[in-house]
């Protein structure tokens, strides 16, 4: 009897420890996807990773405004370096696939060729109006002689080509339309740097190639960024990262935190509940031995699937929970019910076959 009772706990404590062992291949994902719905809120917030709205990191670099005995020109070389270093380090690095800390040198015509051959669809009724009216002699004339007047100014010669291919002057109308695109953004753009109305900062912004709905590519997008960070800033400037990449490791922090607190927390008081309420020893394997099952599951699990929420993993408590009931009832019959153990099983036997049933059912 003893020997039969010591086989089964050697095979118990063996297949526990098989799982352990047999679940460690499994990835464990953090992504707060896998928690939506497939075709409806799962694929919007997909749209808007691929339209760049999720994953972007925004950096301000900015002087410290106790710094007041600085003048504004070494102000500005300070963020245009560390702009250019931080900037460049975040380029080369395979985990962003598209940073911008400076614009390409004469990005202003290139932007109004590429924007001429859609003129048309830019303009308002106002607009046409305008140009109507300098289709007349007196208008053609007048824009004509500003034209001479321009190209005999020592401004005329870079914008040789430009009053060339636009006589009328129609692209300023262009550059209407798109400054009143800006809406509230007041950045000023300084050798293709940008910076605020005050000049003490500057702003990088970086497209992660990694999502930050999971929590672990999130720590790692940090990681790279505090790199390129202490590599490329200057002495008396400091980064402050925005956008969603804070607020994404704020939550995600947040809950490991709890979770290292209350999880310890919770199965140290369950033992001592159990212990206070039995008074028996024994009746601590009430809780152990379901959570023995765990790492059994997890490495069936690993057998259909390489990876597997966390998030999703840790909804198995609730399996668990419901295994430490059945239990209560198996460990309650046998302690108190008179009969003798095989007649005990055999009388809850039925009831907790069928209740395992329909748990695992639903």
């Amino acid at each position: 009897m003893i020997t039969s009772a010591w086989l089964k706990w050697g095979i118990a404590f063996f297949l526990a420890a098989f799982g352990l062992f047999a679940a460690k291949g499994i990835y464990l994902g953090e992504d707060a996807l896998d928690l939506l719905p497939d075709t409806a809120v799962h694929g919007d917030i997909r749209l808007l990773q691929r339209m760049g709205l999720v994953n972007r990191v925004f950096i301000s670099l900015e002087i410290d405004p106790s710094r007041t005995n600085v003048s504004r020109n070494e102000v500005e070389q300070a963020l245009k370096t560390s702009a250019r270093q931080v900037g460049s380090a975040l380029a080369e690095n395979p985990v962003f696939r598209e940073v911008l800390y400076q614009l390409p040198s004469g990005y202003e015509w290139r932007l109004l060729d590429q924007l001429w051959s859609h003129l048309p669809a830019l303009l308002t009724e106002e607009d046409l109006g305008r140009i109507q009216s300098q289709l007349t002699t007196d208008g053609l004339n007048q824009a004509l002689a500003e034209d001479f007047a321009l190209l005999n100014s020592p401004a005329g010669l870079p914008l040789k080509e430009q009053i060339r291919q636009d006589p009328l002057g129609l692209s300023r109308l262009l550059i209407k339309r798109l400054s009143s695109l800006r809406g509230e953004f007041t950045a000023q753009i300084r050798d293709g740097f940008f910076f605020s109305q005050d000049g003490r900062s500057c702003l990088i912004w970086a497209e992660s190639a990694l999502p930050f709905t999971d929590s672990k590519a999130a720590e790692q997008v940090q990681t790279e960024v505090q790199k390129a960070l202490k590599q490329g800033l200057v002495h008396g400037v400091s980064a402050r990262i925005i956008g969603a990449l804070p607020h994404t490791l704020a939550n995600a922090r947040t809950v490991q935190k709890d979770l290292r607190k209350l999880l310890p927390l919770a199965t140290l008081t369950l033992f001592v509940f159990f212990f206070l309420i039995f008074r028996n020893p024994r009746a601590l394997l009430v809780v152990g031995i379901p959570f023995m099952a765990a790492p059994v599951a997890i490495a069936v699990l690993r057998l259909f699937y390489d990876r597997v929420s966390a998030i999703a993993l840790g909804f198995g408590i609730v399996l668990l929970g419901i295994a430490v009931d059945s239990a209560i009832h198996i460990y309650l019959a046998l302690s108190r019910n008179p009969g003798g153990k095989d007649a005990v099983l055999k009388g809850i036997k039925r009831p907790v076959i069928l209740s395992t049933a329909t748990t695992l059912g639903v």
